[in-house]
Parts: C-alpha cells; sequence; structure tokens
C-alpha cells in the first residue's frame, strides 16, 4: 500500500498541530488566572451611604448565596447574586429578613484582578443609592 501526502497536506497538519498547542497553551494560562470563587467572609461598607456589614458568601463561583450580618454578628438578610470572572463583574442582592422584611438593597460592581477587594454602587428598593467597597 502506498500513501501519498503531498506538500500542502504536510504543511496542513503542522498549522493544525501548532493551533492546537497554542489553545491549548491559552486555557492553561486562563484558567491559573481564574479566581476559585468569592467564597469567604467580606467587609463591606460603612461609606457610601451603605451601614457597615460583612458579607458571608458561601457559594461564589457564578452564582451567589450567603448572608449579610450585622457587624455584631447578627444575620439580617440572605444573599444571592453572580459573579463573572471574565468581566470581573459582581452583584450581590441583599434581601433582609424580619430586621427590616421586604427590603432589597442590590450592590453591582468589579471584583479586583487579585479577587481580594470588590467595589462599585447599590441602590435599593426604597430609592436609596451609594458607592461601596
Amino acid at each position: 500500500m502506498r500513501i501519498n501526502i503531498s506538500i500542502k497536506n504536510i504543511i496542513i497538519i503542522g498549522i493544525t498541530a501548532i493551533l492546537a498547542l497554542f489553545a491549548s497553551f491559552a486555557v492553561s494560562i486562563y484558567a491559573q488566572n481564574q479566581p476559585a470563587g468569592l467564597e469567604g467572609t467580606w467587609n463591606c461598607c460603612g461609606a457610601g451611604g451603605a451601614a457597615g456589614q460583612v458579607f458571608v458568601i458561601t457559594s461564589g463561583a457564578g452564582s451567589l448565596a450567603g448572608s449579610a450580618e450585622l457587624p455584631g454578628g447578627r444575620v439580617f438578610a440572605a444573599i444571592t447574586g453572580s459573579a463573572d470572572f471574565i468581566g470581573r463583574s459582581v452583584e450581590i442582592v441583599t434581601t433582609y429578613n424580619d430586621f427590616s422584611p421586604g427590603y432589597v438593597a442590590v450592590f453591582k460592581g468589579t471584583v479586583s484582578v487579585d479577587a481580594n477587594t470588590m467595589f462599585g454602587t447599590w441602590s435599593s428598593n426604597a430609592k436609596q443609592s451609594g458607592t461601596w467597597t
């Protein structure tokens, strides 16, 4: 049996191999630079109009979940929201419990490159707004 390989086929195979290698390298670099999530305890606010509070995020890759606490530790709201690490954006929604039922504050912002800081603007269903870090 004779195999007929032309120069054109060799060039196509070579280019395909180089592109596959480059794509593998790019995916590896991208994965190394992405934070695992926002899980953890985040001190928030106290300036920009929102009261000092602590976000305890228990699920923080994609969809957020957790609770918001007063500095003394009392849980006053449930946290939902989302995080997009490609665009470094975050939206944290605090839905108050019996502390102030029906009150909802939405914190929209940016996650720092090292995922150690978040900052942005917030607004509430009571027509309040400000900035947060």
